[in-house]
């Protein structure tokens, strides 16, 4: 059958891009580079975890683990390549991937692909208060003041003991203070427009006034230089 033969092409496909389990050679090399990560070796676990990207394993815990050591050495873009290759080729959940893809456009300053990878990262997981955080800096940057503000006050609600509890509410208020000035500039601004297009229609109206008048006096004097002329013609002249 036609639709059995395009099925089974599609099972085959999937089986060839599916990724692999990490086997035989490639758990050493994982046991190394899971290694020299917790022991705070970013070279090492990089050399270590490299080869196995090019495996397309599907331990997320390889990709999250390279892309994070990669961000220690300050290799921003290929850390988002890397944790990118976990959302591709890893297995869910995949919010630690996003956050962390999240931390390394923040800091390349790719603000839009950082609001959108921390907006993953939520949606994986909506009890995630890292990437709520993050996201709530992220908008700030991109000047998205209220959105900032929903996110931090959503933070505070799930860490209700953060440490960083006050300077968020202090910034919080500043914003509203911010927001409220730039509204309050926005309304005087409008109303100066307005009194300003009134004024200008005033003196247009004015002006068309004069005009209107200058014409009526025009056409009076018209009128009054024909009644002498005709007056003039019926005059007898005596000698």
């Amino acid at each position: 059958m036609k639709n059995g033969i395009e099925y089974k092409g599609f099972f085959l496909l999937f089986l060839l891009i599916m990724p692999l389990p990490i086997h035989s050679a490639e758990s050493e090399l994982w046991k190394k580079g899971e290694e020299a990560f917790l022991n705070n070796q970013p070279e090492q676990a990089v050399s270590f975890l490299e080869p196995l990207t090019q495996e397309q394993v599907s331990d997320n815990q390889v990709y999250l683990y390279l892309g994070i050591a990669l961000q220690q050495l300050g290799r921003f873009q290929r850390a988002v390549e890397v944790l990118t290759m976990g959302v591709n080729y890893g297995l869910p959940p995949y919010g630690r991937l996003y956050f962390n893809m999240g931390n390394n456009y923040f800091l390349l300053e790719e603000n839009e692909a950082a609001e959108r990878a921390f907006s993953k990262a939520i949606e994986e997981d909506g009890a995630f208060a890292d990437a709520i955080l993050n996201r709530a800096n992220t908008r700030m940057r991109l000047e998205k003041y209220v959105t900032a503000i929903g996110d931090y006050r959503l933070y505070l609600l799930q860490e209700s003991n953060s440490p960083q509890r006050e300077a968020i509410e202090e910034l919080i208020l500043r914003v509203q203070a911010y927001l409220a000035e730039v509204e309050l500039e926005k309304q005087e601004a409008e109303a100066r427009r307005a009194a300003e297009a009134e004024r200008q229609r005033a003196l247009l109206a004015s002006v068309l006034s004069s005009l209107e008048n200058a014409d009526d006096d025009t056409v009076n004097m018209r009128a009054d230089s024909e009644e002498i002329e005709s007056f003039d013609m019926d005059l007898d002249i005596e000698d």
